[in-house]
């Protein structure tokens, strides 16, 4: 039996990590870019050798906290790498609506910011219920200069 699978979906499998972290680099259509993707799930984080090779081969880095599991919270996560991440990132997007509700509010936000020369953005895709305690813990380690914005139920 055959099954077909969309792009978007193949993309996903091999980019969210099931635990821990991962890093992956990505070439931009035309090579005028080069992008570290990193996820980041429940469990272990990035090794400081990691966290200096997505800055130092990269143009652009975008750090994904996968939190919509309805039990993942804050201290699931490896807290040194949420730091690293946080307190880089240009926009911190925390994403708690349900479904893809907001999703081009998100993106529109995150491409015009990159397009106007941002090199390190996050995105934490949580639930409504969680979305509160990660705007605490951006609050507390993001970077001076960070633009945070929540989209969902709680913001826009």
């Amino acid at each position: 039996m055959q099954r077909k699978v969309a792009a978007q979906d193949i993309m996903a499998a091999l980019l969210v990590p099931e635990h821990g972290a991962s890093l992956h680099t990505m070439i931009v259509p035309g090579g005028s870019k080069i992008v570290a993707n990193v996820g980041l799930s429940p469990g272990g984080g990035l090794s400081k050798h990691a966290r200096r090779v997505a800055i130092d081969a990269h143009d652009v880095v975008q750090f994904y906290v996968h939190a919509e599991g309805c039990a993942d919270q804050v201290p699931d996560f490896h807290a040194s790498t949420l730091r690293w991440a946080f307190g880089r990132s240009a926009q911190i997007a925390i994403w708690c609506e349900p479904g893809d509700g907001h999703y081009d509010a998100l993106g529109e936000w995150l491409v015009t910011a990159a397009n106007a020369g941002a090199t390190f953005q996050t995105i934490i895709n949580t639930t409504p219920l969680h979305g509160g305690a990660w705007r605490v813990a951006v609050d507390r380690w993001k970077g001076r200069n960070s633009d945070v914005r929540m989209f969902g139920p709680e913001g826009l």
